[in-house]
């Protein structure tokens, strides 16, 4: 039941997300997956956020305070 309220809200925010500036990628698998799939473990899924996250940050010397 979970994924009949869960699946059009992804669908949503993939939709707000798909711009240029976000850099998201969304994967799906197999519609009886769940909600609770994803492409990797957990690991993986850490080690992309971050790379995407080292690469988006602004440069060090622009911190104030």
């Amino acid at each position: 039941m979970g994924n009949y309220y869960l699946n059009p809200a992804v669908y949503m925010l993939e939709d707000f997300l798909r711009t240029p500036s976000a850099g998201a990628t969304f994967d799906y698998g197999w519609s009886m997956k769940g909600h609770g799939w994803h492409p990797g473990s957990n690991a993986a899924l850490v080690k992309m956020m971050a790379a995407r996250w080292r690469t988006g940050r602004p440069d060090r010397g622009a911190r104030t305070g």
